[in-house]
């Protein structure tokens, strides 16, 4: 059974190995005056959100004979598909 946590900005930020660790046993919920506005997960949990499960998405990610990806370099210079992140 997974366990959830939530930390406010100022102590993700005063120990983020913590805030790692906690995502291994379940989503991490990051907030701002009380309202959570970040998630942190394990990755295993992530692929299960995402893909399903986690072999599939190992066999997306190309442990198996997942073919070509094809990769759009244009997209990296379009102003609309960036965004500025402050830390």
């Amino acid at each position: 059974m997974s366990q959830s946590v939530t930390l406010s900005r100022d102590e993700f930020h005063a120990d983020p190995q913590a805030a790692e660790a906690a995502s291994q046993r379940g989503p991490v919920f990051i907030a701002s005056n009380g309202d959570p506005v970040s998630v942190m997960m394990s990755y295993r949990d992530y692929c299960i959100l995402r893909f399903g499960d986690f072999q599939s998405a190992a066999a997306i990610l190309g442990a198996g004979d997942a073919g070509d990806v094809d990769f759009d370099s244009s997209l990296a210079a379009r102003q609309d598909v960036q965004r500025e992140v402050t830390l």
